[in-house]
């Protein structure tokens, strides 16, 4: 099971911003809306209020509770997606005043507030934002809070596509000037262009052969990694990855082996390393 709820572009902009999202973060509401249906592990997914209508990002469902504006910003602070406990209570009265007749005051740090709070949380830059249709489920405009879904997490949101043994660290190669020295760069960890890569070329690794379904069965199903062909100073801003072309499935093995040079190893070469 997951749920969808629309989501304010500013908590997001200010998540996003930072080099690490904290290690809890408040997707609160602001009124209390009592949730009651999700269980911990399930996954909520941003969707971005108009005009954008787009999963702007998703985390990992760990409890609800309501607060007083006061306790939330004591205790996640800059985990709410804001910068103070002023633009916390602004904020949330805004969304108050603008759909109840209730009287608030801009000095009432007392009034209580809905507190989804969520772990493990990832967000999207723009250009990878997905939309309601490539889930293949409903989501009407008029809903105004959580909905929720009866079936497994789409496979274009698996987790395997944002982190878990993707981010390999490795002191040997790194991007010079990124804020964390990792081998895998925003395009191989682009959900459509993975998608479109393994529809196209399958889950086994295109240098051993390697496929974690056929190893582990049903939990090893669909994880795979995917290489980016071209050489990382040759990517530019503007660059538009290609999946058929540009991107190949490896196992985890494998594409630590091909980064373990600078430039990196093809593919070729190193099918060439494994007949020796």
């Amino acid at each position: 099971m997951f749920a969808i709820a629309p989501t304010d572009l500013k908590w997001y902009q200010f998540l996003n911003s930072l080099d690490e999202a904290p290690n809890e973060v408040n997707f609160w509401t602001p009124t209390p809306w009592n949730v009651r249906r999700m269980s911990e592990g399930d996954k909520l997914l941003f969707l971005l209020k108009a005009p954008h209508r787009k999963i702007c990002g998703l985390g990992s469902f760990k409890y609800y509770e309501n607060l007083s504006l006061n306790e939330a910003w004591t205790r996640f602070d800059i985990g709410n997606g804001v910068g103070s406990l002023d633009e916390l209570r602004n904020h949330a009265n805004n969304y108050v005043r603008k759909r109840t007749m209730m009287d608030l005051t801009n000095t009432d740090n007392d009034r209580e507030i809905g507190c989804i709070i969520l772990t493990d949380v990832k967000f999207f830059d723009q250009n990878d934002f997905i939309s309601v249709e490539e889930l293949n489920v409903s989501f009407p405009n008029q809903v105004v809070k959580l909905k929720y879904f009866d079936m497994d997490l789409p496979d274009i949101l698996v987790p395997d596509k944002f982190n878990l043994l993707e981010e390999l660290f490795n002191s040997e190669t790194f991007i010079e000037g990124a804020k964390k020295h990792i081998i895998v760069n925003s395009y191989e960890r682009n959900p459509l262009a993975r998608k479109r890569c393994l529809e196209h070329y399958g889950y086994n690794c295109s240098v051993c052969g390697f496929n974690f379904g056929e190893m582990y069965g049903k939990v090893g199903e669909k994880f795979i990694h995917v290489h980016h062909l071209l050489a990382l100073n040759q990517i530019g801003e503007e660059y538009i990855v290609d999946p058929i072309k540009d991107l190949r499935p490896v196992c985890p093995n494998c594409h630590a082996m091909l980064h373990k040079r600078n430039p990196t190893y093809t593919i070729e070469e190193l099918k060439g390393v494994l007949r020796q």
